[in-house]
């Protein structure tokens, strides 16, 4: 294939067909790529966005934070953010990219875009087999000088179905670099830009259901999931899941936070669910531990053996239906901590007695089911305290009443006005005590208690 294109009777270099397509809008190159039957690397586009916006975004993060460091105790908040997000320009998503493309709104920076992404555009579909008559052909059709830059949003819109990630990857990066770099430098709205860009709607509320899975996910980020706990979590409530997440520090609620939804895009999306499923299934290898063996000899001497605990276990606590109990439970839970703690090597003093205080782990499944009994009963005791139906209608006739005692001071002074008088008049039709009416006597009780007449 030769390096000169006729183009309209001219003849053009390879180097300067981008000069050409910069102004051929987004519809005409879909139609062309659809056409071929041509998928694009993501890489190319962000790529093209990285390079045209470098100079651009380095140069503002440099004076943002060289403002910063000159005034460290009066940073305006907008300058810290925007220098915060800037830091991870390098690792930005294509979202992140365009969405800097165009808020510069800089026809510089749009046309350096253009240039660079058809450059790159035009060297990957040679690559993959589009014949040079084909290219010729679409710039002929397409090609006109006098055409303005297209603009540079909707250009992306409308070509973001040609561009694929690698499998494993969303919006041009790999799950973990995805989660680090969106948890830091995005906001909620463009991490739902980002989901609708790829056909996921995060929900902003999750259901009972969602609320065990995102346990889940939890436990098995920390290598403490079993098909126990998961049958445990099956009987439990939206309100008793969201105990349990807050007993083992797990970040799991009704209320979906950032790395919660930025978990479910990744396990919605096409390209990330398989292999984002498959991380968290994978097993945790476990370094193999040192086994010291204990010798003692049998003498008439009392032995006594002294451990030391090791620090806490990331397994989760057996606590979940209430987080507040008795002197009772919370003895209980001690108890079982303290099985379920590993301990160090075992440390022999031949001159004192046996530690008498360990609980044997044969009395386990005993604590585990008084703990459940403790539990069952603590909630039956909360299920007694006033419903919030109750506190509500208590509520609402503590509004009334204070509304209606403003009502009394108000109209006693102003009677002489006549929608008053008439709602008087009105309201004192119905009997009250002492043969009088309602108003008039709250208006005697007002004069007794308040004026003192």
């Amino acid at each position: 294939m030769g390096n000169a294109y006729s183009i309209k009777g001219e003849k053009y270099k390879t180097a300067d067909l981008p000069e050409l397509l910069t102004c051929v809008k987004g519809d005409e190159v879909l139609v062309f790529l659809k056409d071929q039957k041509v998928l694009l690397p993501r890489a190319i586009r962000i790529n093209a966005l990285r390079d045209s916006l470098k100079e651009t975004l380095l140069a503002e993060r440099q004076k943002a934070n060289q403002m910063i460091e000159a005034d460290k105790n009066n940073v305006d908040i907008n300058i810290s953010k925007r220098a915060e997000r800037l830091n991870w320009f390098e690792k930005f998503c294509e979202t992140q990219l365009e969405n800097e493309l165009t808020e510069q709104n800089n026809d510089g920076i749009n046309k350096q875009y253009f240039l660079t992404l058809w450059t790159n555009l035009l060297k990957d579909i040679k690559k993959q087999g589009v014949s040079k008559e084909s290219i010729e052909a679409f710039i002929e059709a397409h090609y006109d000088t006098t055409k303005e830059l297209p603009n540079v949003k909707e250009f992306n819109q409308t070509l973001d179905h040609c561009f694929f990630d690698k499998e494993g990857n969303l919006d041009g990066l790999t799950i973990n670099q995805f989660k680090e770099t969106i948890l830091y430098s995005s906001s909620v709205k463009e991490l739902d830009m980002i989901a609708a860009k790829y056909d996921v709607k995060i929900p902003k509320n999750l259901k009972r259901d969602q609320v065990q899975e995102a346990i889940i996910l939890e436990l098995k980020k920390k290598g403490s999931y079993n098909e126990k706990e998961h049958q445990i979590l099956d009987g439990f409530t939206t309100k008793q899941l969201e105990e349990f997440a807050s007993a083992n520090d797990l970040i799991a609620s009704r209320y979906i936070s950032k790395p919660q939804a930025i978990d479910y895009l990744l396990r919605n999306a096409h390209t990330t669910k398989d292999v984002f499923e498959a991380e968290l299934s994978a097993p945790i290898e476990e370094k193999p531990q040192e086994v010291i063996e204990e010798k003692v000899e049998v003498t008439p001497e009392v032995v006594s053996v002294t451990t030391e605990d090791e620090a806490l276990v990331t397994e989760p606590k057996w606590t979940t239906k209430t987080k507040q109990g008795s002197k009772a439970l919370q003895a209980l839970l001690f108890k079982v901590k303290k099985i379920r703690k590993p301990k160090k090597a075992l440390v022999v003093d031949e001159t004192t007695k046996p530690n008498e205080d360990a609980v044997p782990m044969d009395k386990l499944d005993l604590i585990l089911r008084q703990l459940e009994r403790t539990n069952d009963n603590l909630e039956a005791l909360l299920r007694h305290h006033v419903p919030v139906r109750i506190k509500k209608v208590i509520f609402g006739l503590f509004v009334l009443s204070v509304g209606f005692a403003g009502f009394v001071v108000f109209t006693y002074f102003y009677r002489d006005v006549f929608l008053f008088r008439s709602i008087v008049n009105l309201l004192n039709r119905i009997p009250f005590l002492l043969n009088r009416g309602i108003m008039d006597f709250f208006y005697r009780l007002f004069e007794v208690l308040i004026l003192r007449r």
